[in-house]
């Protein structure tokens, strides 16, 4: 059994010549079988017979058919789908028959496995040798894989089931008449098992494969991915124009695909009701389970039987597929933001029931997964019909596939719906009623293995991976993507399979060399009938990348700058003067007034995005209490110690037992007083060590007071006010209150540590407008303070009259004799002044960015401002408000 290998892949007059004197031609690819019948359709007689032209894996299962028409018994081929299910099956009993076994990605394992017997069966590599079982069981992780593969193939001939790697064994096992010769056309040699079956058809077996390229092709370095797509796009546009038979080759098919495509629509302006005039042809179609519709599809069952993180979740709301109640309101973003509100990182189903609820009780979507709450979907075992119409009724409810209408494309996916429960209804292995996470794991690989391609028509522009090119002929080839990593492929992983049978059987899947000499070939043949240049990218995702060793680079591409101002220069701008954003009508309720006297102060347009039209970012996810919960947490402890402690008096007068049992009950009441929701996200080991920091904080804090030596009552503990401007009122709460025995108050903002400054007061235009608004509210204000509580430094930041704490006192003091004040008196006529300017620039949608270090550090807001401000800042000028 000899196969005698033939370079260069010969000519179509040849393959014609070839194929009258009787020869078989085997392809490697479908693709270039069906190359060769039109190319072959010149030589040939309008009533000749078709060409005995195939791709192997039409040949192989073309001869299989034949022995499973004729054979004694029957046997059935598995297709892709039950393959799976069969691999998964066996494992999870495995798993359940082993106590001490676990795996943590179950249906990893399960595809490993498979492609593991694959190449077993592909190298011919004899399981039932006690040598070979003794290397597979000389390792855990292989001699758990050698158990699988036992039971699965006792399963196998319990049934009367084949695999397709099974057949071209079964083949060479069959003895029949050999025709004359074979021409098997492919850049890799056959495997053993390939070679075998051939051998055992045709006297003669010959693989055609092209020369590999002798020196290194010209390649251009572009700065990143982004622009070397674009530049790739451009190119294609141009060859398209030019009337050339070309191609653009993607060293990373899946990876490169979406974003060249989402390129090509822009230039050849074909998206949307135009999708299917983009005159390009791709070689390869998308996996079902990755097509918008069916994705999302696959989201809103996996919601009823798993946790959804947040992309996921989002992907879900934002759905164009499933229906919505017309509103005005943003309902989607609605239920986005009251999800992401709880910080939380995976969302049940009763989650997103609870937020659907609040914002949208009458969609379609909240309608549809009551219903499957109420039915117990995710507990009832099902046969496979009943689950479709499960499924399908499920899915009708929430809307899908479109509350507004489908595009030519979409419609072309929907056809396929029907073809897909059909095939999971037809699973061997699905003897029993099963759960929805099982007919889930059924959906998804059925969805997985068929893919997608739009019908086109015929163009002269194609976009192909490298793999696909094999026998083909282009004017003028792009490779995208040469990086050192992308070409040539790496090689996969058989880690069930012991190293030393690799190297034994030489299973060259796994060896660099191998995909080398295959990418030379592929670029070899390539260059053969035209030009052929290549592309990388120096950096992508901040990571530098190396050109391919096929590649030589000797040209720069286009920076982002100049691609962009030659995009630019052909784009009419239209430029709109809008001097001012939104007004505000009058007179108006406005929550929040204490954030937006600081915004407006700070920055005028974060002031009008947050405040007037209400744009905030979603809350990111968050394992224990953030800062904002800390705060809040903290000022709602503090309130509880002071409410049993009201006055100096009783404040000096509490003993260290009745403090530390008054400080305790304080933590513990604000601890409990958290959102049933927090709690639940945090866990009880988080509230714990929360309480033992609030007791630390408050033991501090309550020394600091005991330490004034001027008497107070305690007035006024997070005490909601309204103080009206202009004709707009602002909504404040101001922490704390104390009474002196004058008459006079003094008002008290407790932050976590002093980051604002006197002249942030005492100065015109007043920076932090906060305290001097409480002090236009509350009469009598003759010190306002912030109140500095934290374990190690705690203490006042005051203006004003004296408080009792020296330090503070003696700041203060400094502070309005540097500005020639004697009392907050001789400044609350100017905040007045400096708070009316401000509610009226709110009040006129004043809107222009002020950008600076303070009000730029936390800004939310820089895809908007886009303001360029530099990031040498002084760290310890601002800290998180607590």
């Amino acid at each position: 059994m000899t196969i005698s290998a033939v370079s260069p892949l010969p000519d179509i007059a040849s393959i014609s010549n070839a194929l009258g004197d009787g020869i078989t031609v085997i392809t490697a690819t479908q693709r270039l079988a069906r190359h060769l019948i039109n190319e072959t359709a010149q030589y040939r007689s309008p009533v000749s017979r078709f060409p005995n032209i195939l791709s192997l894996d039409a040949w192989v299962r073309q001869v299989w058919r034949q022995n499973a028409e004729t054979a004694d018994t029957s046997r059935r081929l598995l297709v892709g789908s039950e393959v799976d299910a069969l691999w998964r099956e066996v494992i999870s009993k495995y798993e359940s028959q082993n106590s001490a076994f676990s795996l943590l990605q179950p249906e990893a394992a399960a595809a490993l496995a498979a492609r593991c017997r694959s190449a077993l069966k592909e190298y011919c590599i004899p399981m039932a040798s006690e040598q070979v079982r003794a290397a597979f069981n000389s390792e855990s992780d292989t001699a758990c894989f050698l158990r699988w593969l036992d039971r699965v193939d006792i399963r196998l001939k319990q049934e009367g089931w084949v695999l397709p790697e099974d057949i071209p064994e079964l083949i060479a096992k069959e003895a029949a008449e050999k025709l004359h010769e074979v021409w098997f056309l492919s850049e890799e040699a056959p495997a053993p098992s390939i070679e075998r079956a051939l051998s055992s058809r045709f006297l003669v077996t010959r693989w055609v494969h092209s020369e590999a390229i002798e020196r290194g092709v010209s390649t251009t370095a572009f700065s990143t991915r982004e622009v070397e797509i674009a530049a790739a796009a451009n190119w294609g546009l141009r060859q398209h124009e030019s009337g050339t038979n070309s191609a653009i080759i993607l060293a990373d098919y899946q990876r490169d695909r979406p974003l060249l495509e989402h390129e090509l629509r822009a230039l050849f302006g074909s998206s949307d009701q135009v999708f299917t005039d983009l005159p390009v042809n791709f070689s390869r179609g998308i996996e079902l389970a990755k097509v918008p519709m069916f994705r999302d599809a696959l989201l809103l069952l996996r919601l009823m039987v798993q946790d959804l993180s947040r992309s996921d979740v989002t992907a879900l709301l934002r759905s164009p597929f499933f229906g919505w109640p017309d509103s005005d309101q943003n309902d989607k973003g609605g239920t986005i933001a009251y999800l992401f509100n709880s910080k939380r990182r995976l969302f049940e189903l009763r989650h997103v029931l609870e937020a659907l609820g609040k914002v949208a009780p009458s969609g379609a979507m909240n309608s549809a997964l009551s219903k499957a709450r109420v039915d117990r979907l995710s507990s009832v075992r099902l046969p496979a019909s009943e689950w479709r119409e499960q499924v399908l009724s499920l899915l009708q409810t929430a809307g899908w596939p479109s509350a507004s209408g489908l595009d030519s494309v979409e419609y072309q996916q929907l056809e396929l719906v029907d073809g897909v429960f059909d095939e999971i209804e037809a699973n061997s292995l699905d003897t029993e009623p099963y759960s929805l996470a099982l007919f889930l794991t059924r959906f998804r690989s059925v969805l997985s293995e068929k893919l997608f391609q739009p019908k086109t028509d015929v163009g002269r522009l194609q976009v192909m991976a490298l793999g696909d090119t094999t026998g083909l002929s282009f004017d003028a080839v792009r490779l995208v993507g040469a990086t050192s990593e992308s070409l040539p492929a790496n090689p996969g992983s058989l880690s069930f399979i012991p190293w030393q049978i690799c190297r034994a059987h030489k299973i060259s899947k796994l060896t660099e060399e191998a995909h080398y000499l295959l990418a030379s070939r592929l670029i070899g043949q390539l260059s053969v009938s035209g030009k052929v240049s290549c592309t990388y990218h120096r950096v992508a995702d901040g990571t530098p990348k190396l050109p391919s060793r096929l590649c030589y680079v000797d040209t720069e591409g286009e920076t982002p700058a100049q691609t962009d101002s030659q995009e630019s220069a052909g784009t009419p701008l239209e430029w709109i003067d809008e001097p001012a954003g939104l007004t505000t009508r009058l007179p108006n309720q406005q929550s929040g007034g204490v954030s937006l006297l600081e915004q407006q102060a700070s920055c005028p347009l974060k002031a009008h995005l947050s405040h007037k039209l209400g744009i905030r970012p979603l809350e990111d996810e968050a394992d224990g209490l953030t800062s904002g919960e800390r705060g809040g947490v903290l000022h709602e402890a503090l309130k509880h110690l002071f409410t049993s402690l009201t006055s100096s008096d009783q404040i000096k007068a509490i003993n260290a037992v009745a403090g530390a049992e008054r400080i305790e009950k304080a933590a513990d009441d604000a601890v409990r007083g958290l959102k049933a929701s927090v709690r639940e996200r945090v866990g009880l080991p988080a509230l714990d060590l929360e309480r033992q920091r609030l007791k630390t904080i408050l033991a501090a804090w309550l020394e600091v007071e005991k330490s004034r030596d001027t008497d107070f009552t305690i007035e006024l503990k997070e005490t909601p006010l309204e103080w009206g401007c202009e004709g707009l009122s602002l909504s404040l709460k101001v922490d704390r209150v104390d009474l002196l025995s004058t008459g006079q108050r003094i008002v008290i903002d407790y932050k976590s540590s002093a980051a604002q400054a006197v002249t942030d007061w005492s100065l015109s235009p007043v920076k932090s407008p906060q305290l001097p608004c409480y002090s236009q509210v509350i009469a009598n204000v003759e010190t306002i303070a912030i109140g500095q509580v934290s374990v190690t430094e705690p203490g006042y930041l005051t203006l004003g009259a004296d408080i009792g704490f020296r330090d503070a006192d003696k700041k203060s003091k400094k502070a309005m004799d540097r500005t020639g004040i004697t009392g907050l008196a001789d400044l609350k006529e100017q905040w007045l002044t400096d708070l009316t300017a401000l509610v009226r620039a709110f009040v006129g949608g004043s809107v222009t960015p002020t950008p600076s270090p303070s009000s730029c550090r936390y800004c939310h807001y820089t895809a908007i401002c886009r303001a360029h401000v530099a990031s040498d800042w002084d760290a310890g000028e601002e800290s998180t408000d607590e």
